[in-house]
């Protein structure tokens, strides 16, 4: 009976593991070019630096990364393709789907977090206020809960406090604010 439930134990640690490389081989299938109404949503690659660092302004800057220079984005870019190549994440630029014009990004940074899905997005100056955050964000999320081993998890969008245009995505896209958290970085409310 005991040697019946180690290796019942260990065969749902196998099952566990499985799903966990299933999950991870699910979302490098998502690193193929998702469409929207008006976008492409398409994983980062190098020629995206100049994009990300003229975007890199303003709010953009604030609530990114805060980059100084090419090289900086560059290794940003390349750390990140290798995180996409061992399925820890996913990272995608937004392109006009007529023009090809980039207009931001979006990202599920974690492919480790148990039952959730923390997507993040942010928009390029000239591009604010058009519906393109909803619109991409919506599909995004949409797209991520079809895969195999993702259509059980909980969306949860992080936004700061301040960050009103993000707290109205969130309440436009039918989310409610569940919680306020505090880290290094500061205060944000958690929807889902």
């Amino acid at each position: 009976m005991v040697i019946l439930l180690v290796q019942i134990n260990q065969v749902n640690k196998t099952l566990h593991l499985l799903r966990n490389s299933l999950m991870r081989l699910n979302i490098m299938t998502a690193a193929k070019n998702i469409h929207t109404n008006r976008t492409i949503l398409r994983p980062v690659n190098t020629s995206d630096t100049n994009f990300i660092l003229q975007a890199n302004t303003g709010n953009v800057r604030k609530y990114f990364i805060p980059f100084d220079n090419a090289t900086s984005v560059k290794d940003w870019i390349a750390e990140n393709i290798c995180k996409m190549k061992k399925r820890e994440k996913l990272e995608m630029i937004i392109e006009n789907e007529r023009t090809k014009e980039k207009i931001g990004m979006v990202a599920l940074d974690s492919l480790q977090d148990k039952g959730k899905i923390i997507p993040r997005i942010w928009i390029a100056q000239p591009h604010q206020g058009k519906g393109y955050a909803k619109e991409c964000l919506a599909e995004f999320i949409a797209y991520l809960q079809s895969l195999p081993g993702f259509e059980n998890k909980r969306i949860e969008y992080e936004v700061d406090i301040d960050n009103l245009a993000s707290i109205q995505l969130a309440k436009s896209l039918g989310l409610t604010k569940i919680c306020t958290k505090e880290d290094n970085a500061g205060q944000y409310y958690v929807y889902s």
